[in-house]
């Protein structure tokens, strides 16, 4: 007997069903691009940084001075000013106290408001109070295209390395001279030992007296000769 196949055994997908999970699939897609889109919304936004280049530092200008003049056309992130080296007496006591710096690097925040400042500033009075002595001086500033901080921490590391080669250089070249001087010393102090010994003894130089009765007598070998012969 042919037995017919019970309808509890089948399956039947509804269409109820696939619609309810397309939805669920449909409604994923759409929270993951509104997250998506919140991420980018809260995320900073990377701005290009700019560095304006200080050739000239006048005298009496310090880091937050020049940070006070110059916050008016942007953020400022970074001040460096190279330090005058010539501060330094040559016995190593410092003078009185000088703001005196050769040159220096500002980075601006924006590399738009970094150009603006070195476009229009340079050649400028600097200004400030009229009281400090940088009151009357000019700015002279470049802005430095493709420059970044990094360069210029590179740049000090490299110059620090190579102040570091030449003070060891000089620091060996002085030990070597300093043991130098230390042995002639010690050379000239034992020969001066030496010649103020009163027990040594001198080798002289032989007298022509000796060489004559050192060498032969030509007449004594004249007489053995004949008496050989006419013995």
């Amino acid at each position: 007997m042919n037995s017919e196949p019970s309808n509890d055994n089948l399956t039947i997908d509804s269409p109820i069903e696939a619609d309810n999970d397309q939805s669920v699939t449909c409604s994923s897609k759409v929270c993951r691009k509104k997250q998506q889109k919140i991420i980018n919304i809260t995320k900073p936004k990377s701005c290009k940084r700019g560095i304006v280049y200080l050739s000239y530092i006048p005298e009496g200008i310090t880091v937050k001075n020049i940070r006070q003049i110059l916050c008016k056309y942007g953020e400022i992130e970074r001040i460096y000013l190279e330090k005058d080296s010539s501060l330094r007496k040559p016995g190593g006591r410092k003078r009185k106290k000088i703001y005196r710096y050769t040159e220096g690097w500002i980075e601006f925040k924006k590399k738009s408001v970094a150009k603006m400042v070195a476009n229009t500033l340079n050649g400028k009075q600097i200004g400030g109070k009229r009281h400090t002595k940088f009151h009357d001086a000019l700015w002279n500033m470049k802005y430095l295209k493709r420059f970044k901080w990094s360069h210029l921490a590179e740049q000090m590391a490299y110059e620090k390395a190579l102040r570091d080669q030449k003070l060891r250089l000089e620091i060996g070249r002085a030990k070597r001279e300093a043991t130098f001087y230390a042995e002639m010393i010690d050379r000239n102090r034992h020969k001066r030992a030496i010649y103020n010994d009163n027990n040594r003894t001198y080798k002289q130089r032989v007298t022509d007296e000796q060489i004559r009765q050192q060498k032969p007598n030509p007449n004594e070998l004249d007489e053995e000769l004949l008496e050989s012969i006419f013995k």
